[in-house]
């Protein structure tokens, strides 16, 4: 077992033993009630507490750049019919506010800055959202997503920067047009579907990969344990590295348009298509000035040239 996969182990057996203590904990005070534990304190939430919501329901004339920062509830982006923002979330579990100032629009929830562990109210937010909407043809200047614990979806977003962030959760975004991307995972499934990019910085701590339909001119990602998917067209320079899981690259472009580095410790390293071949535990295929490299210590990879 590699030193990556045991630590995950711990940190996971430890954060199940923390859950069992906590829920116990919550039962004796009354049944299943969130309960909070930190430097100050513990805190069971009250049936008032899982009932208080902030209520954001807003439309704007414009804004052309737009920031989120939440704490624990789905957020969504997509194209509408005007400028606005509908949501719901729980007053305990950080509340909700929205402003538009400067063109920027800025939504948040509270984060707790004394709890040092929170099991707090996530059950009880089903109906906790975040709802953004931009009519037809819009175009952003930035847009930046920090969500710690949820689900981020965006649909048919054109910005010029784009920046997300989720602690422990999925992002899918699919249908757009995006200049510079930099998205990050600690735990959780990316999903990419239909989407261009001039250059993107995708990380991922653990946790599967699958984009399809992509297109970028420079793409740089990087994922501690799980697999990666990758289906596209890809030009300038790309490299894609896996420490613990297989990569597979399926292009939509001839074997003689791009250079390939392709590399595994552990496991097979393949190009396939025209005069593809096979070797361990590395492939190097030189001669056009897009390129690839593709890497994984322990895992397969696969480039796949489907012209």
């Amino acid at each position: 077992m590699s030193k990556q996969i045991r630590t995950v182990a711990i940190v996971g057996a430890c954060i199940l033993a923390l859950g069992i203590i906590v829920g116990l904990a919550g039962f004796m005070h009354g049944g299943y009630k969130p309960l909070s534990i930190g430097l100050d304190g513990v805190r069971v939430y009250s049936d008032a507490d899982l009932s208080s919501y902030d209520v954001l329901d807003e439309t704007y004339a414009s804004f052309g750049s737009i920031e989120v920062d939440t704490s624990t509830i789905p957020v969504t982006l997509q194209e509408g019919t005007e400028f606005s923002v509908t949501g719901k979330n729980l007053k305990s579990n950080g509340g909700l506010k929205a402003a538009a100032s400067g063109g920027i629009l800025k939504v948040s929830s509270q984060k707790p800055s004394v709890r040092a562990f929170s099991f707090g109210p996530f059950g009880y937010g089903s109906q906790s959202r975040l709802v953004i909407t931009w009519p037809a043809g819009a175009k952003f200047e930035s847009v930046s997503i920090r969500d710690d614990v949820g689900s981020l979806r965006i649909e048919g977003l054109n910005a010029q920067d784009f920046y997300s962030s989720v602690d422990t959760g999925e992002q899918r975004i699919s249908g757009s047009s995006l200049g510079r991307m930099k998205t990050t995972m600690n735990l959780g499934s990316l999903t990419i579907a239909d989407t261009s990019v001039n250059t993107a910085d995708i990380g991922q701590d653990s946790g599967s990969a699958n984009i399809s339909g992509f297109s970028s001119q420079g793409l740089t990602m990087n994922n501690d344990l799980g697999s990666i998917s990758i289906e596209g067209t890809l030009h300038g320079a790309s490299k894609v590295k896996c420490d613990t899981g297989s990569i597979n690259i399926r292009l939509n472009q001839s074997i003689g348009d791009i250079s390939y580095s392709v590399s595994s410790d552990v496991g097979s390293a393949k190009v396939v298509g025209g005069n593809g071949a096979t070797g361990y535990p590395k492939v190097q295929i030189t001669g056009s000035p897009d390129s690839i490299s593709a890497e994984s210590n322990v895992g397969s990879v696969t480039i796949t040239c489907l012209k």
